[in-house]
């Protein structure tokens, strides 16, 4: 009798063990669906801290926007999402422009051309000395004050 409860005692220290060993790696099970992160390569030469927040990519801006918009990036083919705009801006939209290539931006509301020029100018163009102001009004854009 006591050899069967000794087995029974390793048995099941043996189940805990394993039980805990693979708790890190389990999968998560949500209403019978798995949910895995799927392991995504690191570029070579980056660091292996990164940040993945939604707003360091950039979003396809409205082909109805109207408003002003901040150029501060642009590019004849799509920026990597590890560019070091991505870094300084959060909120990035960028636009595929007719002639080609891409301009990347950030939205603002401003009261007047002038207060826009001021933010451009005072805040913006000490971090991005090439940024640019546009107006867009149902997708169509006209450059600002440059």
């Amino acid at each position: 009798m006591n050899i069967l409860k000794l087995s029974l005692i390793k048995v099941a220290l043996l189940c805990l063990f394993a039980y805990s060993s693979n708790a890190q790696s389990a999968q998560a099970f949500h209403g019978g669906i798995a949910f895995v992160a799927a392991p995504t390569p690191m570029p070579k030469g980056k660091s292996t801290t990164r940040n993945t927040s939604i707003y360091r990519v950039a979003k396809k801006l409205s082909y109805i926007y109207s408003g002003y918009a901040i150029e501060i990036a642009s590019s004849n083919l799509p920026l990597d999402k590890y560019h070091p705009v991505f870094k300084q801006f959060g909120n990035v939209f960028y636009h595929k422009l007719k002639a080609g290539g891409y301009s990347y931006m950030i939205l603002a509301e401003f009261s007047s051309d002038e207060s826009a020029l001021d933010f451009l100018r005072n805040i913006i163009q000490p971090r991005v000395s090439t940024a640019k102001l546009y107006q867009y009004k149902d997708g169509n854009r006209k450059l600002i004050g440059q």
